[in-house]
């Protein structure tokens, strides 16, 4: 079953994951830029949060 609510907030981070790793923006000042890419650093640990909630059954309760 998917959760929609998880893939709208993987959908959202996908953008921040992007700023991460594009690297330079000469177009902002660089106090800004800096602002900027320390604001979207969450993006990438949400990933592998994310991953492993889904990959763990969801939430849901498993009995090895």
């Amino acid at each position: 079953m998917r959760n929609n609510t998880l893939d709208f907030a993987k959908f959202f981070a996908s953008f921040f994951v992007i700023v991460v790793h594009s690297g330079s923006y000469p177009e902002m000042s660089p106090a800004n830029a800096d602002l900027f890419r320390a604001a979207s650093r969450w993006a990438v640990p949400f990933f592998f949060l994310a991953s492993g909630y889904l990959m763990g059954g969801g939430g849901k309760h498993r009995c090895w």
